[in-house]
């Protein structure tokens, strides 16, 4: 689930309950654009990107108090997308790379990574092949609407 929260430039932690994946206030970059920066400088695979929208959904299946928001939904994709790429490509950047690409500092995506695929995802990376292609048919079909809506 994504909420947004009133004032973009940042939440108090009264308001919002908090996570170590929580920024101080929300990125001035869209998430689209973001996933864009991200495809660009990383040279990870597509199948990353479907195996990241995967993760996310096993760690809001195994926590029901997870919540995406204009906080944490950054950190999230990039915490998701180099996890999927370690995992799935033969060829992927340093931490310090992706922290580059993600805007955070490396030591807290050291930090991160580690809360991600410890005590969200328990290292949980495999991925069948009924559920990717799953995933994969979804995500042709949803951007298939979207690019056939803009077609006059």
């Amino acid at each position: 689930m994504v909420s947004q929260p009133d004032d973009q430039s940042s939440v108090s932690s009264k308001s919002k309950p908090s996570s170590p994946f929580h920024a101080k206030k929300v990125p001035a970059i869209s998430l689209l654009s973001y996933l864009q920066r991200f495809g660009q400088f990383s040279g990870c695979s597509d199948s990353c990107f479907i195996i990241s929208l995967i993760l996310i959904d096993r760690v809001a299946e195994a926590d029901s108090d997870f919540e995406l928001d204009a906080l944490n939904v950054h950190r999230i994709a990039l915490l998701s997308l180099v996890a999927a790429a370690k995992y799935q490509d033969d060829v992927y950047l340093k931490n310090k790379g992706y922290a580059e690409i993600g805007g955070v500092k490396t030591e807290d995506l050291n930090r991160l990574e580690k809360e991600f695929l410890l005590n969200s995802l328990n290292f949980k990376l495999y991925v069948e092949e009924s559920v990717f292609k799953k995933y994969q048919k979804y995500c042709e079909d949803y951007f298939s609407k979207k690019l056939n809506q803009k077609s006059y």
